[in-house]
């Protein structure tokens, strides 16, 4: 018997006779093709027609139909003539079938529930050694359900995107998130919610060891109820990929309630055109005369200033995007503040954009490169030019005669008063820091890490100020030396003490909690609370003893508390400053643990003992109700400070 590699050969090598022989055969094999076609195909059948003796797959459906549920499944197979060692493997072609595996006579198989709005398919790849071509399952899914959470796109401008977002449950808690989608699309975000899940909550938990808090207040400044009709984001980048998604959460188990609704969105593109500026800057050491002039152009225009140090080496792309990243920092600042878009243009306009020549007079950082740059901008107040570049160098300074006597006027245990007196008035720097911060440095190099890193304020003339939040009975260093436009102008000035002992002051002093209230209760009563709704309204009194001259209180999470060191507990109270009123109005969040603590300062500079509270967990059972509240009504406060730490220290 011949093989088919044989039969082909000899196939090949026929002649055009042998094929007008075969045309009968060929006519009468495609008629029982027809018939066999339609006479339909059974599903206990080998998927090809095998050489004998080789391995065979039989399966016993090729279709398998689900529903907008999904589940598990599974469809049964034979594997005749199976090869020694081999193994079938199945492949999915998406990732809503998953769990995918080949056990005894069993293909099973997991469908996620699909909210797409319409059937989709998938095909399962069977291999096995032998087996050719590739048999194939394929899951047909019905059309998806709707989601929990609907999002519908109403615009998509260059920087603005508009959008309704409509929940099932107006009750639910939701997490609503507008993300960089191709960050979402090259993770595989897109598709795998609980991949998703798991990056936001990494995402909290980074917010949360940032600003000292836990991750449930992280998570709570993107979680929304009830309708956003509509909800829009600004200042977003043009030409750029967005997904917006939301999903019910449960803040008190940390854990999410419903699937992930999902909307791609694409800004639309600013075009650009050619913009020229006549640029004309004179230097006199430090002090620069600037004058920007667009050529034949009317409209807006912005400006800046780069140190040449910190863009050497930039690409020109990469030169247009630090310009923009300064002009949209510049317009983030004051955008929040209005009610409207359109309001938000004008004031951008009018005040931090430039129109016609543009002349200053500025002091720069002395014997420095820098790069003046301006750029043109359309209707929305985007980069719409490509920016141009001036470069200049500024001069030096003059050495100063000025000379500084220093001294410690009064000394305490957690503060003291310094004084420095001068011989004129030249600008000069004054810190303080602690006494072996610098050991083993020049004066030089002193003076220069403290131009580069520290946030310096200029001084002149004499100066007398009282250091708090110190160390008792540690060492620390005054440093002074005449500076200017970011330059030394005198020699480095020292004088190193000591802090006292301490020693407590014998005052009386607590802090009394009172009755709390519902903000969402408030709120509904009088408007003027509104911001507050999921959180607890109380007033704190302060009760101290008639011999202090201060007060001072704070409160932190009552899991963390026992874990700060005294010291740190006090400079954090002494960084929020004393009380300026002996009872406040705070508000908190319900269903956390908080210690709340404090202490009094004598006319000596001492200070008692820590006070602590026990341990308080605000509850909603535990809220008095709202009518009292305005019995002896209080408004929000210099306290609401406080407020905003939501229980978490002012300090790191």
């Amino acid at each position: 018997m011949l093989s088919r590699v044989a039969l082909r050969s000899r196939w090949r090598l026929s002649n055009f006779k042998t094929l007008r022989k075969m045309k009968n055969i060929w006519l009468m094999f495609v008629s029982a093709l027809c018939l066999t076609l339609f006479a339909g195909c059974k599903t206990d059948e080998p998927i090809h027609d095998p050489e004998p003796d080789a391995p065979q797959l039989v399966l016993s459906e090729r279709e398998v139909e689900v529903t907008a549920d999904g589940g598990h499944f599974e469809v049964e197979y034979e594997l005749l003539n199976p090869s020694e060692g081999a193994e079938l493997k199945v492949i999915s072609e998406h990732s809503w079938v998953s769990g995918v595996e080949a056990t005894a006579g069993l293909i099973k198989f997991d469908v996620a529930e699909s909210y797409t709005p319409e059937e989709r398919t998938c095909r399962l790849e069977l291999i096995y050694p032998g087996v050719y071509p590739n048999p194939t399952i394929t899951v047909k899914q019905a059309v998806g359900k709707e989601h929990s959470i609907r999002l519908e796109l109403i615009s998509a401008a260059a920087t603005t995107i508009t959008l309704n977002v409509i929940p099932q449950d107006k009750d639910m808690p939701y997490v609503f998130i507008l993300g960089n989608g191709d960050y979402i699309k090259q993770n595989g975000l897109m598709d795998d919610d609980e991949a998703l899940w798991e990056s936001d909550m990494d995402v909290f938990q980074s917010f949360a060891d940032a600003f000292g808090s836990d991750v449930s207040m992280a998570v709570s400044a993107f979680m929304y109820e009830g309708d956003r009709l509509p909800h829009q984001f600004t200042g977003v980048t043009p030409a750029t990929s967005y997904v917006a998604y939301a999903y019910g959460f449960d803040r008190e188990t940390m854990t999410p309630t419903t699937e992930i609704s999902r909307l791609e969105i694409t800004t639309a593109t600013v075009n650009d055109y050619t913009l020229h500026f006549d640029f004309n800057v004179e230097v006199d050491g430090p002090f620069v005369d600037i004058s920007i002039t667009p050529q034949g152009y009317d409209g807006y225009y912005y400006y800046g200033v780069f140190w040449k140090s910190d863009i050497e080496g930039a690409t020109p792309e990469e030169l247009r995007g630090f310009c923009e990243a300064d002009w949209e920092q510049n317009k983030g600042l004051y955008s929040s503040f209005f009610d409207t878009p359109e309001q938000g243009l004008q004031f951008i306009f009018s005040e931090l954009a430039y129109t016609g020549t543009t002349e200053l007079s500025v002091e720069l950082d002395a014997n420095t490169e820098f790069v003046l740059w301006a750029f043109g901008m359309d209707d929305e107040a985007l980069l719409n030019t490509s920016p141009e570049f001036y470069e200049f160098t500024t001069g030096g300074v003059a050495t100063s005669e000025n000379r500084f006597t220093l001294s410690v006027a009064e000394l305490y245990p957690r503060k003291a008063t310094v004084k420095v007196e001068t011989t004129n008035d030249d600008p000069y720097i004054a810190t303080l820091v602690a006494g072996d911060r610098f050991e083993g440095l020049t004066d030089e190099e002193i003076m220069e890490y403290i131009l580069i890193n520290f946030k310096v304020q200029y001084a002149s003339g004499t100066m007398s100020e009282t250091a708090t939040g110190l160390t008792p009975a540690t060492e620390y260093e005054l440093l002074v030396f005449g500076a200017q436009a970011g330059a030394p102008t005198t020699g480095l000035s020292r004088l190193k003490f000591t802090t006292e002992d301490v020693v407590y002051a014998d005052l009386d002093f607590s802090l009394t909690i009172g009755d709390y209230y519902s903000g969402a209760e408030v709120a509904a009563i009088n408007p003027d609370y509104a911001g507050y709704e999921d959180m607890i309204l109380v007033h704190i009194t302060a009760n101290v003893d008639d011999a202090a001259v201060d007060a001072y209180f704070n409160a932190a999470n009552a899991l963390d508390y026992p874990y700060y060191e005294y010291e740190h507990l006090v400079a954090g109270l002494l960084a929020e400053g004393a009380l300026q009123e002996l009872t406040s109005l705070y508000a908190f969040y319900y269903d956390e643990p908080y210690i709340f603590f404090g202490m009094a300062e004598d006319e000596d500079g001492n200070f008692t003992e820590m006070w602590a509270s026990k341990e308080i967990t605000f509850t909603k059972e535990g809220c008095s109700p709202a009518e009292e509240f305005f019995a002896g009504e209080t408004r929000i406060s210099r306290s609401e400070a406080v407020a905003q730490r939501l229980g978490k220290l002012s300090y790191e």
